[in-house]
């Protein structure tokens, strides 16, 4: 498995950081997630799952599950978490209105912060 810090902003300004601990080989892999400063999404923690990203053979964007898992749907989307040359720096990604508490709903980025 590979921890990661990630500093997630919305477009308002708002930012949080959540722990990542996923492996980075295989495309469809699972792990954990736990935030790091409460109040901004629903959830404290949860599963994340990686699935290739759309138009890529080695990409891969991260999926955040909450209390209910896979089945309940996810609720942050980091758009290219990895690919072939590994974990990548920064991205962009979507927080779903469902998940909203301190941040905004909608288009986020993403960085590492460790």
């Amino acid at each position: 498995m590979g921890k990661h810090t990630v500093e997630i902003g919305d477009d308002k300004g708002n930012s949080f950081k959540i722990t990542v601990d996923i492996s980075y080989s295989g495309v469809s892999t699972q792990g954990s997630w736990r935030s790091l400063d409460k109040g901004s999404i629903r959830y404290n923690s949860g599963v994340s799952k990686k699935n290739m990203t759309p138009g890529t053979l080695t990409g891969a964007d991260l999926y955040l599950y909450g209390l209910g898992g896979l089945d309940a749907g996810w609720g942050l989307k980091l758009n290219e978490w990895d690919d072939i040359g590994g974990v990548n720096d920064q991205g962009t990604g979507t927080l779903q209105q469902a998940w909203v508490l301190g941040a905004s709903a909608g288009k986020i980025s993403w960085a590492l912060a460790d």
